[in-house]
Formats: C-alpha cells, structure tokens, sequence
C-alpha cells in the first residue's frame, strides 16, 4: 500500500484559531497566578513576593531556566 505526503499550510482561519488558544493559555495562567493556585515559585523584589509558575518563568527567560532547571 502507497502512503502520500499531503502538505498543507496554514489558513488565516488556521492562525485565528492558534492566537485564539495561546490567549485562552495566557489568560488561564494569569487567573491562577491571581488566584494563588498551582504558583510553585516566589520571587522576593524590593520587599514584596510576587507569586509565579515554574514553568512560565523558565519559558520566559533563559536566566530563570538554568536556575529552574538546576534546582
């Protein structure tokens, strides 16, 4: 049985859909970060904790990835 290749690229339907979900992520994460749910860092500056993800830290900067990935 032969398999084919099928290329296809991406709509402009195709690119709504991906800045739809990546806002539906970011709002997500802002709303637990707000809540204090699932925050598994605290970060101390100029005498006030600001609560974060790991993850989002790492993903945002190559400085917090080597310190998260280390730890």
């Amino acid at each position: 049985m032969a398999s084919s290749l099928q290329i296809t690229t991406a709509t402009a339907r195709d690119t709504h859909q991906y800045t739809t979900n990546t806002h539906w992520i970011i709002d997500g994460l802002a709303s637990l970060r707000q809540e204090g749910a699932m925050c598994d860092a605290h970060l101390e500056v100029e005498h006030q904790i600001i609560s974060a993800h790991k993850v989002v830290l790492a993903a945002a900067s190559p400085y917090f990835k080597v310190i998260m990935v280390t730890l």
